[in-house]
């Protein structure tokens, strides 16, 4: 490819034209000083009121900005030792009260007296990985097993499914196949319960959003029965109501040749639509022919030595048509093209 190589180079001339002219026209001045005085003062200020609130750390960090535009302010090194000393201290005995909490099963006591500590001393490793454990802790309540009872029972009683015998075996270190269980305490995860399916307020629901439909009004109704399928997505009048908006809203965008939109709109009906198939067929068909445009637009950005542009063309082109193979061979090459005049710029 001669031509991008020459245009190149005739950019470059130019552009080292324009250089030397720009700088004779337009001298360099010099770097003009910066008085940090009033930065000094208003961040001197900053940091009192910081400390008066018991900001530590935010205290510390101005002065410590003081001292990147004053490396030899006294006021600022005595500050910042004096707070860097009581962060210390205090972070100390704020760890110190955790690990009493701790002792005495206080779980609630020694988070607050943790994130005390990391927040005067963010770099308190042991506060942190105790944070951790204490916020991530599984919650159990404990049931002292009968005679006769089985894992699977335990799981039925308390999941209503036996499917969490195995987790309860898992917890307490029992073969999942025991047949005789020894009495012993033992310990049952909490789960999160499903939040209860509510009717009535599901019946409302639906009504509103019959009316919108009825209205014209399709994105909000999608608004409403999204939700109402992600609890329940066996709720069958959400989900008719729902492929009717989604098939008028895919339509119309089609209509607009906003084709990658309507397409993702469609994706979202379930089942069997009314004039479905025929729409998908349409569109499916008007994607290819203005896939071909993009294409086409390409080829000629290509042979132009446009490459960036015609890498955009064809990228459109998948986007309409994903198997358009001619397209993503295009993008190769060009973008080779392209690595290799960078190469060339660069030496």
């Amino acid at each position: 490819m001669i031509r991008p190589l020459r245009t190149i180079l005739h950019l470059t001339i130019g552009l080292f034209v324009l250089a030397g002219c720009a700088a004779g026209k337009y001298p360099l001045s010099h770097t003009a000083t910066v008085d940090p005085a009033p930065t000094i003062a208003a961040l001197t200020a900053k940091a009192a009121v910081y400390e008066a609130a018991d900001e530590i750390q935010l205290a510390l960090m101005c002065w410590r900005s003081i001292l990147d535009f004053d490396p030899d302010n006294v006021e600022a090194l005595d500050h910042l030792n004096r707070l860097e000393m009581l962060a210390a201290r205090r972070a100390r005995e704020a760890y110190l009260e955790g690990q009493k909490a701790l002792a005495q099963g206080q779980p609630q006591m020694a988070r607050r007296s943790l994130l005390l500590t990391l927040r005067l001393n963010p770099k308190a490793l042991e506060a942190r990985q105790q944070l951790h454990g204490l916020m991530n802790a599984p919650s159990f309540r404990w049931h002292s097993l009968q005679p006769g009872e089985s894992l699977a029972n335990l799981s039925l009683q308390f999941y209503g499914t036996a499917a969490g015998a195995d987790l309860i075996a898992f917890v307490n270190d029992i073969p999942a196949n025991a047949e005789v269980l020894v009495p012993r305490r033992l310990k049952i995860p909490r789960l999160a319960a499903p939040r209860p399916y509510k009717t009535q307020r599901t019946k409302q629901t639906l009504a509103r959003a019959r009316a919108l439909s009825q209205a014209g009004q399709h994105a909000k109704v999608l608004s409403i029965t999204e939700p109402l399928l992600r609890a329940n997505p066996k709720l069958s009048q959400a989900v008719t109501l729902q492929n009717q908006s989604c098939y008028i809203l895919g339509k119309r965008l089609f209509q607009e040749k906003r084709y990658t939109e309507a397409r993702q709109m469609l994706a979202k009906i379930q089942g069997a639509q009314p004039g479905l198939e025929s729409l998908r067929a349409e569109l499916d068909q008007a994607m290819r022919q203005q896939a071909e445009v993009h294409y086409r637009d390409g080829v000629k950005y290509f042979l132009n030595d446009e490459l960036e542009r015609a890498v955009e063309s064809w990228r459109l082109t998948l986007e309409l048509d994903p198997e358009h193979q001619e397209a993503a061979a295009g993008i190769q090459d060009a973008e080779t093209l392209l690595q290799k005049l960078k190469t060339v710029e660069e030496e």
